[in-house]
């Protein structure tokens, strides 16, 4: 990825230990079509972050990654307010940002109506981009920054509304990416290594298990690419793999240690090898 614009993704991931609640921001960069950890911060109540926590945590990633390029920041509902977009578009940061139905559309010339006035003529399946750029909130000023909006009626007759930046026609496509952080917190939980079920409250020490299983997922998605390279994981008939590079890179991994670790003679070579599924 050396030279190339990252594209990231932006959200939470949280749970109760006895009476404290562990909330937790993350920045994730897509790889190979895996969300992989980049850098976090342990938010300190319950909750949606605030645009002082967003901008500390970006400002980080900048100072770490002196030449990052952004390809585009992918965030979900909790990610919208003028202050954080501003700040997005004073740094030159291209994002998509999904929006929900009752947020108020300012448009010269038209109404302030909610975005599921403007879409209602919407069936399902059908999308519309707004032509004009507008702006967000029933009282939007000119201080408030400018947007663009795609909006699309999911199968579910919800609506699916983005403001972006730049390139509405390309946005719904891009955000399909922004999925990959989600998997990478199932990775990190329940689909690989319990995190949820940890004992550790301490932010300092939870911080520090954090970077040590950002180094884990890294080294099973690059696993996963490798051994994939050598004999391709198998294509279901939805379209999709028929697991990820991440168990896939698990897999993997988890059999050469055992294997190591029987050449060595630490486990008896009758011990039961426990497979995991993919």
């Amino acid at each position: 990825m050396r030279g190339k614009p990252w594209v990231l993704a932006m959200d939470r991931t949280n749970w109760e230990f006895g009476k404290t609640t562990i909330n937790i921001l993350m920045i994730s960069v897509i790889w190979n079509g895996m969300g992989v950890p980049l850098i976090w911060t342990l938010l300190p109540s319950a909750g949606n972050s605030n645009t002082k926590a967003r901008t500390d945590l970006l400002d980080r990633l900048q100072g770490t990654f002196s030449d990052l390029k952004v390809a585009s920041l992918m965030g979900d509902r909790e990610f919208i307010g003028d202050a954080w977009m501003a700040y997005l578009s004073a740094r030159k940061i291209p994002f998509i940002l999904r929006l929900r139905e009752n947020q108020h559309v300012v448009r010269e010339g038209y109404d302030t109506w909610t975005i599921a006035n403007i879409a209602r003529r919407l069936d399902k399946g059908q999308k519309m981009i707004i032509k004009s750029w507008c702006r967000l909130g029933q009282d939007a000023g000119k201080c408030s920054p400018f947007i663009r909006l795609v909006v699309m009626r999911l199968p579910t007759g919800e609506f699916l509304a983005l403001a972006c930046s730049s390139k509405p026609h390309r946005a719904l496509a891009s955000y399909r990416q922004r999925w990959t952080i989600e998997t990478l917190f199932a990775n990190l939980k329940t689909k690989g290594f319990n995190l949820e079920d940890t004992h550790i409250t301490a932010p300092d020490k939870l911080s520090t298990l954090l970077a040590v299983l950002a180094l884990t997922v890294t080294l099973c998605v690059k696993t996963g690419v490798a051994a994939a390279r050598l004999r391709p994981i198998p294509i279901k008939k939805h379209g999709r793999r028929a697991w990820s590079l991440f168990a896939l890179g698990i897999g993997v991994l988890r059999k050469i240690t055992i294997r190591e670790a029987r050449s060595n003679n630490r486990i008896p070579p009758t011990a039961p090898v426990i497979e995991t599924s993919c």
